[in-house]
């Protein structure tokens, strides 16, 4: 499978790039009305090849990579077997909703996720496996 820059232009459909603003401010605020309060986790992504997906239909995502290679696998909710692969080299917002999983690609990888406590997730074994 191609694994794509990640540029915002070609992201968009699942969500927001962080790139580097030229003026002072906001690069990206995200509301949800929708949370009670915010999670802040650090994550240590696997190896392994990538055998199911999942989403979060109640919570936008953000991903912050930290440390080493990653590479963040993405479908539209009613599209779960069109799957596109990202190097995870910038911090992302996925939208609710969109399928993903990341996989680390380095010896060592970290990453900081954010996403409101009252998230709920569903999963989805694929009918092949991502490398």
């Amino acid at each position: 499978m191609m694994v794509w820059p990640l540029e915002p232009k070609m992201f968009a459909p699942y969500g927001d790039v962080v790139v580097v603003g030229e003026e002072p401010g906001y690069v990206l605020r995200i509301r949800d009305d929708r949370a009670t309060g915010w999670i802040w986790a650090t994550s240590c992504p696997s190896s392994e090849p990538v055998q199911e997906m999942g989403f979060h239909p109640n919570s936008d995502e953000v991903f912050i990579p930290v440390h080493g290679a990653m590479v963040l696998y993405v479908a539209e909710q009613d599209r779960p077997d069109d799957i596109k692969a990202f190097h995870l080299t910038d911090p992302i917002r996925i939208r609710s909703g969109v399928w993903h999983a990341i996989v680390r690609r380095s010896e060592k990888a970290l990453l900081h996720i954010v996403e409101n406590a009252d998230v709920t997730g569903v999963t989805r074994k694929l009918g092949r496996v991502l490398e």
